[in-house]
């Protein structure tokens, strides 16, 4: 839903996009990457209904060595999901954005119950594209990382 707010001039021709604050629910819920954000309008929610790629990312926790084979003391992993919209039009294209800027993200999933759980995963700093004029829409794409997980220790 948008308002233009006629009524006040004190956000000049801003016009604020309102994302309803409770997601849908899980049996009308579209196949995509439900994230909520805070930003400077709010709390926003988007379905990243385009393609998205998981990968796993591990480091080590600490090795050492023995008979000149190194082992690991333990291992950390990270899940890390690029998210991509399909289509945004100018006007979605800016709030779509904002969730690069936000130090709060959440990825929402559905739980046993059907209820949503909301995950905090992190955004890395880059550079993000907001809007190409010659394209006419935009197909954003944003990594997200969830927290790590550690192996058990030897």
């Amino acid at each position: 839903m948008t308002f233009d707010l006629t009524f006040d001039h004190t956000f000049g021709d801003v016009v604020f996009s309102l994302v309803s604050p409770t997601p849908p629910a899980a049996d009308c819920r579209q196949p995509g990457v439900l994230l909520t954000w805070l930003s400077y309008r709010g709390w926003n929610y988007w379905l990243f209904e385009g393609y998205s790629q998981t990968d796993t990312e591990v480091v080590s926790a600490g090795t050492f060595r023995r008979a000149g084979t190194t082992f690991s003391t333990g291992r950390e992993s990270r899940r890390i999901v690029t998210c991509r919209t399909r289509g945004l039009l100018r006007e979605w294209a800016d709030l779509v954005s904002s969730v690069a800027e936000s130090v709060s993200v959440y990825a929402l999933a559905i739980d046993a119950d059907g209820r949503y759980q909301a995950v905090p995963v992190r955004i890395p700093e880059g550079r993000y594209p907001v809007w190409n004029d010659r394209a006419g829409s935009l197909n954003f794409a944003v990594e997200i990382e969830f927290p790590a997980r550690k192996s058990q220790r030897r």
